[in-house]
C-alpha cells in the first residue's frame, strides 16, 4: 500500500508503513462532542471550533484555486492546536488519579477519556491536520465508509456471497456505479460503456478541471 490513508487511529492502521497517515476528523469531532456533553471540558469546545475553522479555510483555498492555505492561517491553526492540547493535558494532570480496580490488575493508571483524546491528538498532530496542510486530503473518511457500506450490507444482511467470482463481479459493479456518481455521469450509460471509453472520459474530465484551475 502506498500514498495517503485516512482512518480512525486504530493501531493496526498506524502500523502500516510507506504511507502517509491522516486521521478522520469526523471521528474526532464525535469524541470531542462526547467530552463536551459528559465532562464539560472547555478545551474540547475550543478544539472543535478549531477543526471547523481549519476545514473552512481549507475549503476556501480549494474554491479559490489556491494550492495551499496561507502561511499566516497555518501558523494560527497550529498555535491554537498546541494551546488546546497543552491546556487539556495540564488540566487532567492536575486532577486526582482515577481509582485503581480492586481486582489487583497491574499496569499504568487508567486515564480519563478527555486526557486520552488530548494526548492522542497531540501525538498525531500531523495526521490530524493533514487535510489542512495538504488540500488533496479529505477532512474525513466518511466517503470511503459510505462506499463500503452497501458491500457490508450485502455480506452480512443480504445472504453474503456464494462464490469468489460473484463477490468480484459485485465489487466491480459497485466500483463503476460509485465512480459514475462521483463524476456526475449517468449510471446506466457508464455500465453500458466500454472500460476504454470510460477511462478516456475520466481523463478528459480531469483535464477540464486542471484547465479550469490553471485559468
Amino acid at each position: 500500500m502506498a500514498g495517503t490513508i485516512v482512518h480512525d487511529c486504530w493501531p493496526p492502521y498506524l502500523a502500516l508503513e510507506a504511507v502517509e497517515h491522516g486521521l478522520c476528523n469526523a471521528h474526532l469531532l464525535r469524541e470531542l462532542q462526547a467530552v463536551i456533553d459528559h465532562d464539560r471540558e472547555p478545551w474540547a469546545t475550543d478544539m472543535k471550533a478549531l477543526l471547523s475553522d481549519a476545514r473552512t479555510l481549507a475549503q476556501m483555498a480549494r474554491d479559490q484555486g489556491r494550492p495551499a492555505v496561507s502561511l499566516r492561517h497555518v501558523r494560527q491553526i497550529r498555535q491554537r492546536f498546541d494551546a488546546c492540547c497543552d491546556r487539556a493535558i495540564k488540566f487532567h494532570e492536575g486532577l486526582p488519579p482515577l481509582a485503581r480496580p480492586t481486582t489487583g490488575k497491574r499496569g499504568r493508571p487508567k486515564r480519563r477519556a478527555g486526557h486520552n483524546l488530548a494526548r492522542r491528538m497531540r501525538t498525531h498532530k500531523a495526521a490530524v491536520l493533514l487535510f489542512f496542510n495538504d488540500l488533496n486530503v479529505p477532512f474525513t473518511n466518511n466517503e470511503a465508509e459510505r462506499d463500503l457500506r452497501m458491500t457490508k450490507v450485502r455480506q452480512k444482511v443480504s445472504g453474503s456471497f456464494r462464490t469468489e467470482t460473484g463477490a468480484e463481479n459485485y465489487c466491480i459493479l459497485r466500483t463503476v456505479v460509485e465512480t459514475a456518481r462521483k463524476q456526475s455521469w449517468d449510471v446506466l450509460r457508464a455500465l453500458s460503456t466500454s472500460p476504454v471509453q470510460l477511462i478516456r472520459d475520466l481523463n478528459t474530465f480531469h483535464q477540464i478541471q486542471l484547465d479550469r484551475v490553471a485559468g
